[in-house]
């Protein structure tokens, strides 16, 4: 019973790949693909070749097609563009979400080309923002890997208590076994150990997810 309790919190503290899911085979296409932008910065990068492409004078049409051969981050809005559709729509089906940068290039379209404004201009400093805030989010990610360490190395604690113990010439083992204090005690430890590793995981996801 011991031995199926410590193998339960060591899953929960260190969780252990799941071989043949689709959550290991996901973690493992990013891991190939690190050193390949990912798609807040390939927006970034299409971005700012749109910004310039519209510096050298192009249309805003011409410059999303031209741009769709290196970043090709739209392919709704060329498809589009070229078919005479409305651009800002496939562009918000590009993005799929309102926090990419592809959505808030389509509230901006229609507005800069009915108003005058310079496309180049806004777009410029919408992706400056995206970059700042992007850069922000990748430094707190780093600073947020020391709780995720501390809450690991923290839930590690009881068990190298016990290895103390027995190495020191004591029995915490038989005594968490051959008394039903000592197996409430285990099992409670257990718990809390668990639910606290939890609870400090969800608070820093959390954090992440607001980002």
């Amino acid at each position: 019973m011991l031995a199926a309790l410590l193998v339960l919190s060591a899953c929960f503290i260190v969780p252990l790949p799941r071989l043949g899911s689709f959550t290991a085979l996901r973690g493992l296409s990013k891991r190939l693909s690190k050193n390949q932008p990912d798609r807040e910065e390939q927006e970034l990068n299409w971005a700012a070749a749109m910004v310039g492409e519209l510096r050298a004078g192009k249309q805003p049409v011409l410059a999303l097609v031209d741009c769709h051969k290196d970043h090709p981050v739209a392919p709704h809005a060329v498809r589009a563009s070229r078919l005479g559709a409305r651009v800002t729509d496939a562009l918000k089906r590009d993005a799929g979400h309102p926090r990419s940068l592809l959505y808030s290039v389509a509230a901006i379209w229609d507005v800069a080309h009915s108003s005058g404004t310079s496309l180049a201009d806004i777009l410029q400093k919408i992706t400056e923002g995206q970059r700042q805030t992007l850069e922000v989010r990748r430094a707190l990610h780093v600073e947020l890997a020391g709780p995720r360490t501390t809450a690991r190395m923290m839930s590690a604690l009881p068990l190298l208590g016990l290895l103390l113990g027995v190495l020191l010439g004591a029995n915490p083992l038989g005594w968490l076994i051959s008394s039903s204090g000592g197996l409430a005690v285990m099992v409670g430890g257990l718990a809390l150990n668990i639910a606290g590793y939890r609870w400090i995981q969800k608070v820093v996801s959390r954090v992440e997810e607001s980002l």
